[in-house]
């Protein structure tokens, strides 16, 4: 809980910096929705989030082989929670 405001704030800057990064749109979406069921609001809103990190991922293609490569098995487990 002290830690949140710097949270959202680190998740807003690298969404500045990198806004059609699927782990970033993804990864925010999620602290998003754990943040709203944490006080008991609605989760619906952030699901566009994660389709929309969906479709950055499918278009997505790492710069190197060090460079990552996670997320869209999650993504995906999440937004069938959402539509389940």
């Amino acid at each position: 809980m002290t830690h949140s405001g710097k949270v959202v704030a680190l998740y807003n800057e690298a969404l500045k910096i990198a806004p059609d990064n699927p782990r970033v749109v993804f990864s925010k979406a999620e602290w998003d929705m754990g943040s709203a069921a944490y006080f008991g609001q609605d989760t619906a809103p952030y699901c566009k989030d994660v389709e929309r990190s969906l479709e950055l991922f499918a278009n997505f293609k790492p710069e190197g082989p060090f460079f990552p490569n996670w997320g869209e098995d999650r993504a995906k487990e999440t937004l069938a929670r959402c539509n389940g």
